[in-house]
């Protein structure tokens, strides 16, 4: 599960250097989704048992 956020989140910091944003949108957008989408992967664990 921390491995799903640390590749969105240094995906969005690679992409937030290579378009040379001065604020990191890109790193918090992909910590974000990295969080949604493992929330949502346990939640559905989870239900299931």
């Amino acid at each position: 599960m921390v491995v799903i956020i640390g590749l969105l989140t240094a995906a969005g910091y690679w992409a937030d250097k290579k378009l040379e944003f001065e604020t990191p949108w890109l790193t918090l957008a992909g910590a974000m989704l990295g969080t949604v989408g493992v929330l949502y992967q346990l939640y559905t664990q989870i239900k299931n048992n």
